[in-house]
């Protein structure tokens, strides 16, 4: 007698923000968490993103309206999770509040002599205004330009109008490959580091995708795979970055 088949997948829908930024590519490694976590739980999903592109502000409001998206991805906050379905499982580890510096070759010196958030003080960051790093860092006691926009940014950097560009961990290896300049460098004694886990959020009436796919990544956690993707993503980006051997500073939030 033939074993009983296994039920077919059920689909899904997932429906993320497209980012406002038109030069912020496909979260590749957020979609495949997505897919996989869904397909432990037999469910085939298929990751798009909003016609219209959102700034997190229209995104969340979109999503506490459960109209346009139904999961985003996003630095937690208490307000957030007063509003929305949190799934608590910090998708990037925790080293989004990992921040090294990107400065002015001509800067390395006097940055390898600080050890203290007040030396810190003396030196202009730079961060655009409506990133949530932004009030973090100001709320700290540092002193920011908050008006550029992001690739004026590296320009600022290049003719001294600013004196340090913080940049995630995961991400500055590659954002400093893509805008190279000869005068701009990875500063490599310091760390900023700050409490920034990124959740998954959803609408709160949206309770059984939030337990399927909570269900799906505790699953993946258990059985390694999500150290697997994870390093799949980014492993090499943080190579040669020498998190261990850095001076931290520690920010709060």
């Amino acid at each position: 007698m033939a074993g009983a088949q296994s039920p077919a997948p059920q689909k899904i829908s997932i429906v993320l923000p497209k980012p406002d930024n038109p030069e912020v590519p496909v979260n590749f490694y957020i979609v495949q968490m997505i897919e996989e976590a869904l397909a432990t739980e037999n469910i085939t999903a298929t990751v798009s993103y909003s016609k219209e592109p959102m700034n997190e502000k229209r995104a969340i409001y979109s999503l506490q309206n459960n109209h346009l998206v139904n999961l985003y991805w996003l630095s937690t906050n208490t307000q957030l999770e007063r509003d929305l379905r949190a799934i608590k499982i910090p998708l990037y580890k925790g080293l989004n509040g990992k921040r090294i510096l990107l400065i002015h070759r001509e800067l390395a010196p006097q940055f390898a002599a600080i050890k203290t958030l007040e030396q810190l003080k003396a030196y202009v960051g730079l961060q655009q205004q409506s990133w949530s790093d932004y009030q973090i860092l100001v709320d700290n006691g540092l002193n920011i330009d908050g008006s550029q926009a992001y690739h004026a940014m590296y320009k600022a950097l290049n003719n001294k109008l600013g004196d340090y560009f913080p940049r995630s961990v995961l991400m500055v290896r590659s954002e400093y490959q893509n805008n190279q300049s000869d005068d701009i460098i990875i500063e490599p004694t310091l760390l900023l580091s700050y409490p920034n886990d990124y959740y998954f959020f959803l609408n709160k009436d949206n309770q059984q995708l939030a337990s399927q796919l909570e269900t799906g990544l505790n699953t993946l956690i258990a059985n390694g795979r999500f150290e697997e993707i994870f390093s799949q993503h980014f492993a090499q980006r943080l190579q040669g970055l020498n998190l261990p051997e850095r001076h931290i500073i520690y920010l709060k939030k």
